[in-house]
Parts: structure tokens; sequence; C-alpha cells
């Protein structure tokens, strides 16, 4: 599971403002293509009707057409993306609070357990070299006790790394699963919208029309031109196939964490039940005198420590789970 955390960290690095920005400059480029007028210019030869001696003859006489196009459902399409952007935006803004939230929250609470129990376990090697020192303790159980404290400064230092590498965010958790459900159809319906309107071309031309052999004839130019791709009478089953299968994926995603907080809740559940018998254990150890009874409590309470680390972080994972449905 910590692979998998830092995985989902190393993959998506940028801050989520930075994601928005990008994917909105991207719609702003898009769309100012789509609502700019176009400049045409058409130059050549063309077939022209001439009276020779009484007599109707062809001659290719030099032409130019020019003038500007605009497209009026391309104006739309220009809004449109922009709101496919926007759409796009919340979606991740959404996907980033169900993928980081839950693991930053975990990691946060393994991180308070294992940072207490560090000073702790310093003042026990502390008191126990000293112990040493005063030929009360023997120096290997000095060696071991040191390991055992330098295994939870590793497990600390790995679980410090993987919350720093999550970017930091004030967005709540909860209804991040209807936010992003939200999301996810108004994105599937501004890409439907685009693609029902990819059928259709309505553009108005005007310029001049001029033929170079007579410059003094300059003839102005406007035309309305209307297109309809007959695939349209398809679109809409594949449009309505696509959204469906858009909210079955976002639905998979809750499916999923929803699956992950139950094993983690019953694992959860073993590990109180192992940490009050533990605590019970080292009550009793606690009781008893001797070296042995000494160097088994000090191991238990190594053993304990990473036990509640790893339900804290557990526990933590389920709540912030279930926030995010609420």
């Amino acid at each position: 599971m910590r692979a998998l955390v830092v995985l989902l960290a190393l993959a998506a690095p940028a801050a989520a403002d930075d994601v928005c920005d990008h994917t909105r400059a991207v719609a702003a480029a898009e769309a100012d293509l789509l609502v700019a007028p176009e400049l045409f210019v058409t130059a050549g030869y063309t077939q022209q009707p001439a009276i020779l001696f009484g007599e109707v003859a062809t001659t290719a006489q030099p032409r130019v057409i020019a003038g500007l196009q605009l497209g009026l459902l391309k104006i739309v399409a220009g809004s449109a993306t922009r709101g496919r952007a926007d759409a796009e935006c919340q979606r991740h803004l959404a996907a980033e609070r169900i993928a980081r939230g839950p693991s930053g929250r975990a990691l946060a609470a393994q991180v308070s357990v294992l940072d207490g129990a560090l000073a702790e376990g310093e003042a026990m090697v502390a008191k126990l070299a000293a112990e040493v020192d005063q030929q009360l303790a023997t120096r290997p159980e000095l060696i071991a006790t040191r390991l055992r404290l330098d295994e939870l400064r590793a497990l600390a230092t790995d679980a410090h790394r993987q919350l720093a590498l999550l970017p930091a965010t004030d967005a709540p958790l909860a209804g991040a699963f209807a936010d992003q459900r939200a999301a996810v159809a108004e994105l599937e319906h501004r890409e439907g919208r685009l693609r029902t309107l990819s059928a259709f071309d309505v553009s108005v031309r005007a310029g001049i029309d001029r033929s170079l052999d007579h410059p003094t004839n300059t003839p102005y130019l406007a035309t309305l031109s209307v297109t309809v791709n007959t695939g349209i009478v398809f679109q809409h089953g594949a449009n309505a196939r696509a959204a469906s299968a858009r909210r079955r994926l976002a639905r998979t995603d809750e499916a999923d964490l929803a699956a992950q907080a139950t094993t983690d809740g019953q694992r959860a559940a073993q590990l109180a039940t192992l940490i009050a018998q533990l605590e019970e254990d080292a009550a009793a150890l606690a009781r008893l005198s001797g070296d042995d009874a000494r160097r088994l409590r000090r191991s238990l309470w190594f053993d304990l420590v990473q036990r509640k680390a790893e339900r804290a972080f557990l526990v933590a994972r389920v709540s912030a789970v279930r926030e995010l449905a609420r």
C-alpha cells in the first residue's frame, strides 16, 4: 500500500491549479481558432466565355477570389470547448480529493503515532545506555534496542517522505464522490455536444471575385453555406452509450475504494484485538522481575508501536473514504 501511495504521488506531481490552468489555456487556444474569422484567397486561371468575330469561345483568364469566412456554429463550438475545459478541471479536482485525501489522512495518522513513539524510544535507549555503564544491562541488549529503534525511525522517515510527496490541499473530502459524478456528467455532455456540432457547418463568406484581365470589374462576393453530415442520424445512440460508460467508470472508482475500506476496516479490527492482547501481556511482564522479562517487555513495546501505527493508518483511511461518500 505504501508503494501505491508513492506511485500516485509521482504520477501527477503538479498542483491541481496547474493542471486546471493548462487545461483551460489549451481550450482557450482551440476556441480562439474556432471563433475567429478565416481569411481565404484563391488565385488561378479559369475558363471564361468570350465572343470572337461573332463566335463564342473560351479563354483562360487570371482570377482572384479573396475575403473572410465566418463559421457561425464554430462560435458555439468555441464556447462549448471552454465549457469542456471547466468541466474537466472540476473532474480533476474531485479525482484529486478522492485519490489523495484518504492517503494523506492515513499517512498523517501514522506519522503522529511514530513520531510520538520515537521520543519515548530515544529515552529508553538513553536509559539502557546508562544501565550498561552501571553494568545493570548488557551491551547486546543495548545494540538490539538501538536496532529496533532504528527500524521505527526508518518507518517514520518513509511515512514523512510519502506524506511530503502528496500535494497539500485544503479541499474538504465530503461530497467528493458526488462532485466527481456531476463533473463527469457535465464533461460528457460538453464533449457530446461538440461531437454533434461537428456534424454541421454554417458559414458566411464575404469578399471579392476579381478577374485580373479586367481590373475595373470587381464584383463582390457574399455566400451562405450550410452542410450536414448524414452520420448525425446514427450519432445519438453512440453518444448515449459513451455517457453511460463514463458514468460506470466513475462508479467503479467508488466501488474499488469502498471495497478497500471494507478490507481496511477488517484489518483494523484484527489489529485492535491484537493490540489489546499485547498490552495485557506488557502489563503482566511489568509485574515480573528479571532480565528476561525486561528484554521481552522492551521488544514487545516496539511491536506494539508498529501495530498501533498500522492501525492508525487504516482507521484514518477508512474514515476518509466514508467522508468522501457523504
